[in-house]
Parts: structure tokens; sequence; C-alpha cells
């Protein structure tokens, strides 16, 4: 169950990335919000239901990579930087819960 938090903690850093570069990730939204809908009946046995919903409510706001590319296209690089912070967040609290699952298994 970690390496399935992992993955999409780096997903989420590999659409950052690309976002940053000005690219659209291909394919990464759809993929967020499947892991969205299915993140709570995965891995609320884990992390117990209030945290697991609150994941799963995390990833599907971020999911929206499509509508973020176009945002991103009329800020100024001040606020490019900020909208890109929160999936940089988004990626380090999966990487944080899947050592909180690794480690207390």
């Amino acid at each position: 169950m970690a390496g399935f938090l992992d993955s999409i903690a780096e997903n989420i850093k590999g659409a950052s990335a690309e976002l940053k570069l000005g690219n659209y990730p291909h394919g990464t939204s759809q993929i967020l919000l499947s892991h969205s809908q299915q993140m709570e009946a995965a891995i609320c046995d884990l992390v117990g239901k209030q945290e697991a919903t609150a994941l799963a409510a995390q990833l599907e706001e971020v999911h929206q990579i499509e509508r973020l590319h176009g945002e991103l296209g009329a800020q100024t690089p001040p606020e490019k930087e900020r909208s890109l912070h929160v999936l940089d967040q988004t990626a380090g609290l999966f990487h944080a819960t899947a050592d909180f699952v690794r480690f207390s298994l």
C-alpha cells in the first residue's frame, strides 16, 4: 500500500514538473481522479476513515490538471508558483502517508 501512495505522489510531482515547463501532462488527470474515487476504500483500514476521506478530497482537488494548465497561461510567475505549490504539497502529503503506512505495519 505504501508503494501505491508513493506512486500517487510521483504522478502528482510529474504533473507539477510538466506544468512548470508549460506542458500539459496527458493522462495524469484521469489517473488522479480514479485514485481519488478509490482512496477511501483502499486505505481506510490503514489510516482511519477521517484521514482516508481527507486524502481522497485532496486528490480530487488536484486532479483538475486541465483547468490548472489553462489558468497558468494567464498568471504572473509568482501566481504560477503559488498555484503549483498546491500540487507539490499534495505530493509531499502522499509521500508522508506512505511513510506512515510503511512504518506502522
